[in-house]
């Protein structure tokens, strides 16, 4: 299914680097507002500087349950609403699979 990206708000997790970096570089490319998410920020804010004024970062571990909540929160006040989440970052449990 291709969606039209233009003027949506869509919040990345894992936007530092890898595949969430990606996504959201594609999304704002679109036309998408982005928030990106992650744990590194001087990543994030150099990639929000990169795609300019649709882009706002917000450091968060996707762990911390209230530090994720305000992150996304943060994100979609600054975006007016949230469209869509690409929930990117990887959490590993230890243990049998």
């Amino acid at each position: 299914m291709k969606r039209e990206l233009v003027g949506r708000k869509v919040i990345v997790t894992g936007a530092a680097r890898g595949i969430g970096e990606q996504v959201a570089r594609l999304a704002a490319a679109q036309g998408a507002r982005v928030a990106l998410i992650g744990l590194e920020p001087a990543r994030l804010r150099a990639l929000a500087a990169e795609l300019g004024p649709s882009a706002h970062w917000c450091e968060a571990d996707v762990r911390d349950s209230a530090a994720l909540r305000s992150a996304i929160d943060e994100g979609a006040n600054v975006m007016n609403g949230v469209d869509m989440v690409v929930a990117n970052a990887g959490v590993a449990a230890y243990g049998t699979v």
